[in-house]
C-alpha cells in the first residue's frame, strides 16, 4: 500500500450501489481514541482574533487521537498588506498582532510559535515568475500582490512544518498525522467553516484512515523500487469531490507529515516552475491560487485523493483503493465507516 495514505479498513466489493446517506445527518461513530500522535499545523493572519475553530480542531482530535499538538506560524500584524481577491485590502494591517498572540498562546497552549514580519510586496509593475506579464491580469485583483501574498501563505505553512520537525528533534516525538489549517477556518469552499457535525466527520475521517496504519507504515525514501509508491494528501471538505486544489481547499488539508513537507518544499525550492507549468495548463489562478497546489503535488510525486464513491460503483469490476478515498461525506459514510453510514451488511474482511 503507498506510503502516504491513511486509511487501512474495509472495502465493500459485490453490493448494489446504496443510496447516499442525507447530507447533513449526523455520524454515529463512537468516541474512542488510538495511540497516535498528529500535529495541527496553524498558519495565516489572525485577522479578528477569533479562532475558534482551532479549538474545535484541538478538542476533536484530542477525542480520537492519544497526542494532538499545535504548531502555530503568523505574522507580526494582524491583517497582510496584500490585496484581497474581492479587490479590497483588509483593516489591520498596520495593527500588531501581539496581544493576540499572547491570547492564543494562554489560551490553546501550542507546543510552538513563530512569529514574522510579513516583507513588502512586490511593485505592482512586477514581472510573473516566468518574466512575462501575469495572465488574467487586475481579474479579482490577481497580479504581483496577490501572488506574493500566496506565496507568503506558503511560507506560513512550510514554516508550521518546520516547527513541527524541531519538535520532534528536541523531544523524540513522532507525528503519524500533519493537518494543516488556519485561524479562521474557511474550509468549505474557502467561504465558511465546519459545521459541529463536520467537523466531528472530519475527524472520524482523520482517525479511519490513520487505524491500523502503524504496521504498514514505512518511508518512501526506505523504498528500494525504480517507482516508489506515492504518498497521497487528503482535503477537509467534507462536500468536496476534488480534495486539494480547488477553492479554498488549501485551506485544511492532511497527510503523513512528510508529504505535507514534500508539498510545501516544491515552493521554496521552484516556486517559479510550479507557476510556469500551472500557466502552461491554462489554470485560472484569479478565481483560485491554489490551483498551483496539484502541479506542485505532481513535482513532489503525490497524489490528492479524490471522491471515490459514485452511484453504481460498486458493480464495477473494480473497486476503489483504500487511498482513492477522501473525507468527502459518501466516502466517510460508505466506504471508510460504512457502520455508521447506513446498511452494508456483507464486507469482505
Amino acid at each position: 500500500m503507498p506510503v502516504g495514505s491513511f486509511f487501512h479498513g474495509l472495502v465493500p466489493r459485490g453490493l448494489p450501489p446504496p443510496a447516499p446517506a442525507p447530507r447533513r445527518a449526523r455520524l454515529e461513530v463512537p468516541l474512542s481514541r488510538i495511540n497516535r500522535s498528529v500535529a495541527i499545523q496553524l498558519s495565516g493572519h489572525l485577522m479578528h482574533c477569533n479562532y475558534a475553530s482551532v479549538a474545535l480542531h484541538l478538542r476533536a482530535c484530542r477525542a480520537r487521537f492519544v497526542q494532538c499538538e499545535l504548531f502555530v506560524h503568523t505574522w507580526s500584524t494582524m491583517a497582510p498588506k496584500t490585496i484581497h481577491w474581492s479587490n479590497t485590502f483588509r483593516k489591520g494591517a498596520s495593527t500588531s498582532s501581539a496581544v493576540c498572540v499572547a491570547k492564543l498562546r494562554e489560551e490553546l497552549q501550542p507546543a510552538e510559535v513563530l512569529v514574522e514580519e510579513q516583507g513588502v510586496p512586490f511593485a505592482d509593475d512586477s514581472l510573473a515568475p516566468d518574466g512575462a506579464n501575469f495572465t488574467e491580469r487586475h481579474v479579482l485583483g490577481w497580479g504581483p500582490g496577490r501572488y506574493f501574498g500566496y506565496m507568503q501563505a506558503l511560507h506560513g505553512m512550510g514554516q508550521s512544518s518546520m516547527l513541527r520537525r524541531k519538535f520532534e528533534a528536541r523531544t523524540s516525538a513522532e507525528h503519524t498525522v500533519a493537518v494543516r489549517i488556519r485561524p479562521d477556518d474557511r474550509t468549505k469552499s474557502g467561504y465558511s467553516g465546519l459545521s459541529a457535525d463536520e467537523m466531528s466527520m472530519l475527524w472520524a475521517c482523520i482517525q479511519a484512515k490513520e487505524r491500523g496504519a502503524g504496521s504498514r507504515r514505512g518511508t518512501r525514501s526506505a523504498h528500494t523500487g525504480t517507482n516508489p509508491p506515492l504518498g497521497v494528501l487528503v482535503g477537509c471538505n467534507v462536500d468536496a469531490t476534488l480534495s486539494v486544489g480547488s477553492t479554498g481547499n488549501d485551506n485544511c488539508f492532511f497527510g503523513a507529515p512528510h508529504d505535507v513537507d514534500a508539498l510545501l518544499g516544491v515552493f521554496e525550492r521552484n516556486a517559479s516552475d510550479v507557476y510556469t507549468e500551472a500557466k502552461r495548463r491554462n489554470l485560472s489562478l484569479s478565481r483560485h491560487e491554489s490551483a498551483l497546489l496539484p502541479v506542485a503535488a505532481e513535482l513532489a510525486h503525490l497524489r490528492l485523493a479524490k471522491r471515490a464513491y459514485t452511484p453504481g460503483m460498486l458493480r464495477a469490476s473494480r473497486a476503489p483503493l483504500p487511498e482513492e478515498t477522501s473525507c468527502h461525506l459518501d466516502d466517510v459514510r460508505l466506504l471508510l465507516l460504512p457502520e455508521a453510514g447506513g446498511p452494508m451488511g456483507g464486507l469482505e474482511r
